[in-house]
């Protein structure tokens, strides 16, 4: 019950991230220049297989 509770908390932790790119990357896209987004995308990428990787350890 508690391992299910907390991979549903992790669940809605990645789910809130992916709107959180999509919506600083559109912001992004509007504002700065290209080099700066493919920074953000390269640092974005890097936390987001961080993140995997702490999921599949903690299941």
């Amino acid at each position: 019950m508690l391992e299910e509770r907390k991979f549903g908390s992790l669940l809605f932790v990645i789910n809130l991230f992916h709107f959180n790119i999509l919506s600083i990357f559109l912001i992004m896209l509007l504002t700065v220049s290209l080099s700066r987004i493919l920074l953000l995308l390269f640092v974005m990428t890097w936390i987001y297989l961080y993140l995997e990787t702490f999921a599949s350890l903690c299941s």
